[in-house]
């Protein structure tokens, strides 16, 4: 089985009403090997996290993403998608988002909390976030000074990333400073949703939304277009056969400055080594993202 068909099968799971794991127990591929970066703290129905419609206490989805390893770094409260969905939801734009929070976006989001300085006072745009958007909205809650811009393509995911803002605007900022971060719909093959930010943001950042063959180039084009000259774009994926390759070489057609790093955090390199000792089903290729950091020089 193809690792897309692999992927799809965690919403065919969905479809069929079986309950996708939140964390390290799902059966999905997505998270045979966590990394443990974040523990997740479910909602306890007395916080204001806790969303007013719900109907009994087991329908609470609230959890607080809590990063054990940097005790400075907040609480981020994420809204879980319902583990069953319906078929007008797997036909819309790209559900994927709406699954789960997959590997590379929670690394993508301690790789930010460990350089957070990095973005203090800057602006940046997660693209293809889903509907969690963890790393931007680390940054968000962690550097009130830094703007932050949270898209997908996908209007469920939108709807969830407002909800989602709204709460930790509530819970996580601290009186009058608060968050400067709000979402919005973008699809990168329809260049009217962002040619208002042409040239807007200091950072990107992409967590493993390479695999599909017909967006990549257009995801390249939204980079370069939304990034100021200067700007810099982390961009998070395992190298999944030829698809990071791929989209590296893309990028190199409009970027002049295209790096490839895999020790990109001490903490994170050492247990993928463990892994690869320790573990015979833990594939690089599959289970390790790679950092590609891409640079707009003009």
């Amino acid at each position: 089985m193809s690792k897309g068909k692999e992927r799809w099968g965690v919403l065919k799971n969905a479809i069929v009403e079986k309950r996708i794991g939140d964390g390290c127990e799902s059966q999905s591929t997505r998270n045979s090997f966590c990394f443990n970066l974040f523990t997740r703290k479910k909602c306890n129905c007395l916080e204001k996290a806790c969303v007013k419609s719900r109907k009994e206490e087991n329908d609470c989805r609230w959890f607080a993403y809590v990063c054990n390893s940097m005790l400075s770094v907040k609480d981020i409260w994420i809204n879980h998608p319902n583990p069953k969905t319906n078929l007008k939801e797997i036909t819309s734009f790209n559900n994927t988002g709406n699954v789960c929070i997959w590997p590379s976006e929670e690394i993508m989001a301690y790789y930010c909390m460990s350089n957070l300085d990095l973005f203090c006072g800057k602006s940046v745009i997660e693209l293809g976030g889903g509907s969690s958007s963890l790393a931007a909205m680390c940054i968000a809650f962690n550097s009130p000074s830094t703007r932050v811009l949270i898209t997908d393509g996908n209007g469920k995911c939108v709807n969830m990333l407002n909800d989602a803002i709204h709460t930790n605007q509530m819970n996580v900022s601290n009186g009058t400073n608060k968050a400067q971060v709000s979402a919005t719909d973008l699809r990168w093959d329809m260049p009217a949703t962002y040619s208002q930010y042409t040239e807007t943001f200091d950072f990107a950042l992409c967590a493993d939304c390479l695999f599909f063959d017909e967006f990549r180039s257009f995801l390249v084009d939204t980079i370069y277009s939304v990034l100021k000259v200067g700007g810099t774009a982390f961009i998070f994926a395992p190298q999944r056969g030829n698809t990071f390759h791929n989209f590296a070489e893309l990028c190199k057609l409009k970027f002049t400055d295209v790096v490839q790093i895999e020790q990109y955090n001490h903490h994170i390199y050492k247990q993928h080594l463990e892994y690869l000792i320790k573990n015979k089903s833990y594939k690089s290729d599959v289970h390790f993202p790679i950092l590609l950091k891409l640079t707009k020089h003009f």
